[in-house]
């Protein structure tokens, strides 16, 4: 449980209203019971100030009421995000690890304090970034390159001569760098080419 303006400090919003308010949770506006904090970004639920239950809303700067103690702050949702990271720290951490089982070749670069995880396959040449993480099952293609501090979630492809930047997270699933989807028939044969 933290105060509101606890929470204010640490989005670097301001308090409009009780300072010392506890907050158990955070909630979406239309679902929020007292000690909840939830948010407004959008104008047009603006209409839920009115009937919210949570004892405290963040807002942007414009917004009045009342009825409510509010963090006001100029970007609401970029506050919303970092309350509900204040709430709820990533509990998982990864150490600096390369499981056994991982596939990894010579010529593949990997950086300081990788986390690599079970049935990972890196291909030739590939160049992973210092702090990256990629978990269980996923595949990183020849001439990649993954930058440091990137998050790869489990069963993850990513095609050779791929450029993932920074701080980047890819979720379980995706596949990047694959084929398109468009074919076009090659005039006077009857051959189909992908683009």
């Amino acid at each position: 449980m933290r105060t509101l303006g606890q929470i204010a400090t640490y989005v670097g919003g301001k308090v409009s209203g009780d300072k010392s308010l506890k907050i158990k949770r955070i909630s979406g506006i239309e679902h929020a019971q007292p000690g909840d904090l939830t948010f407004l970004a959008n104008p047009k639920y603006a209409n839920f100030l009115a009937t919210t239950k949570a004892s405290a809303v963040i807002t942007g700067e414009d917004v009045k009421t009342d009825r409510l103690s509010l963090i006001k702050h100029p970007h609401p949702y970029l506050a919303f995000c970092k309350a509900l990271e204040l709430f709820n720290p990533p509990t998982k951490k990864y150490s600096a690890s390369i499981h056994p089982t991982a596939i990894i070749p010579k010529n593949a670069r990997l950086g300081k304090n990788v986390h690599i995880g079970a049935y990972v396959v890196i291909d030739e040449k590939a160049k992973i970034g210092d702090g990256v993480i990629i978990l269980a099952g996923s595949f990183v293609g020849s001439n990649t390159s993954i930058g440091k501090d990137s998050f790869v979630y489990p069963r993850v492809v990513i095609r050779e001569d791929t450029i993932i930047g920074e701080n980047v997270i890819i979720h379980s699933g995706t596949v990047i760098g694959s084929d398109g989807f468009g074919y076009v028939k090659d005039k006077g044969t009857r051959k189909w080419e992908k683009w």
